[in-house]
């Protein structure tokens, strides 16, 4: 009988769904909100195919970045609304303005992340930005490869599990797949998302929350705030400006009970990468070093170049760079080393889950008191070189408080 990955090393990335010929697997939500791989074995012909495209059951080829760039896209309006620099939609115009096809995460009207894509540009704001929540693949690994079996060039983006799904869904390379996956902390889970919304609507006074952005740049990129609006019970517009460290939201995502339990583990957590480029933020010392008044604080992203592919697209992005050495870009993200701590209250948290009001789930574990002072102090110090020696200090005292506490 054929056995998938259980809810511990199971990354959702849905490609064992996609590849079943029998239509065999559905992807189902667990106790903690997170969609697992079922096999209805009625159904299932014991081919196997499923555990070969697994890419936690199986090894994925990784590539040591070639080239690090900083910088950031032209279009000073695309660059206010993107999480960072803009990395993203310069890749993505890119692949658009040859007729091609891009794919990413989209927050739909009811607030639900999902995969999907677009083939015009007019659309393309509804992939900008982080979305904190885990998305649903479904079946955009049939779609994606369809389009790239018809010759179309085709951009992927997503978590770096989500793409050595991808990978070994397609088995094969593609001269016409460009691969981004984005430095991820871990995914939250989707379904205490949801139950946030509802929680929102209730205690802020909504009658619906009609958007969410969590990285809203109008104040200062260094300190991104969270954006809120909806609609009154009277039909008003509400509007709510949070700063991060004090969202819910984020209190929640950082604290790491909601994560994912594949992310405690996660095994591309390494300067090796699984696509084509990998993209982030660049914060602080390194963007003032190179650019001289408030140019860092509109948004600066950082490339990673993994593979020749990446390097010779590079001189076609309509941006701003500069080259850096790619140890220099590596050391500077801490993505690449740390892997999401599993918190010694996470089994505690999902007990009161399911036994306490949503409410009580916020006053108990989403408050500021309740993260890491590692996490504290990076938000509200101002990102230099002493900041990010002194959070590294602070971040292997926790480690160690960890590992004395699960003794």
């Amino acid at each position: 009988m054929i056995q998938l990955c259980n809810n511990d090393t199971c990354t959702g990335c849905s490609a064992c769904y996609n590849k079943c010929p029998r239509h065999a697997i559905s992807m189902t939500e667990n106790t903690e909100g997170f969609l697992n791989p079922i096999i209805d074995y009625n159904l299932c012909v014991n081919c196997n195919l499923c555990t070969s495209v697994c890419p936690q059951l199986n090894s994925v080829n990784l590539s040591y970045p070639q080239k690090t760039f900083i910088g950031w896209i032209n279009d000073g309006n695309i660059r206010r609304d993107s999480a960072s620099g803009g990395a993203f939609s310069v890749l993505a115009l890119y692949v658009l303005r040859k007729g091609g096809i891009v794919f990413g995460a989209k927050m739909d009207d009811d607030l639900v992340v999902r995969h999907c894509f677009i083939d015009n540009e007019s659309y393309l704001y509804t992939l900008r930005d982080s979305k904190y929540v885990q998305s649903n693949m479904s079946d955009v690994l049939r779609t994606a490869k369809r389009f790239l079996e018809e010759g179309r060039e085709v951009l992927f983006t997503g978590t770096s599990c989500q793409i050595g799904g991808l990978v070994k869904y397609l088995g094969k390379d593609y001269d016409n797949l460009i691969t981004v996956d984005l430095l991820c902390h871990g995914v939250p889970s989707p379904k205490v998302f949801k139950d946030y919304i509802r929680w929102l609507e209730e205690y802020k006074g909504f009658s619906k929350i009609t958007r969410i952005k969590f990285r809203d740049k109008a104040i200062s990129n260094e300190s991104p705030n969270c954006l809120i609006e909806g609609m009154g019970h009277k039909g008003e517009k509400i509007t709510i400006i949070e700063s991060r460290i004090y969202n819910k939201w984020i209190q929640a995502f950082l604290g790491n009970n909601i994560i994912r339990p594949a992310c405690y583990n996660c095994k591309y957590v390494s300067p090796n990468r699984v696509s084509d480029y990998t993209i982030a933020d660049w914060f602080g010392w390194d963007s003032r070093k190179y650019w001289e008044g408030r140019e860092a604080q509109k948004g600066v992203s950082a490339i990673f170049c993994n593979t020749a592919k990446a390097c010779s697209i590079i001189p076609s992005l309509n941006m701003v760079l500069h080259e850096v050495r790619v140890e220099h870009g590596i050391k500077n993200k801490n993505e690449f080393f740390h892997k999401c701590l599993r918190p010694t209250s996470r089994e505690q948290f999902w007990t009161d889950y399911s036994s306490l009001s949503f409410n009580e789930v916020v006053v108990k574990y989403f408050q500021t008191s309740r993260l890491p002072l590692y996490i504290i102090y990076n938000s509200i110090h101002k990102h230099s070189i002493y900041t990010k020696l002194i959070v590294l200090f602070l971040r292997y005292l926790h480690k160690v408080k960890l590992k004395l506490k699960n003794r």
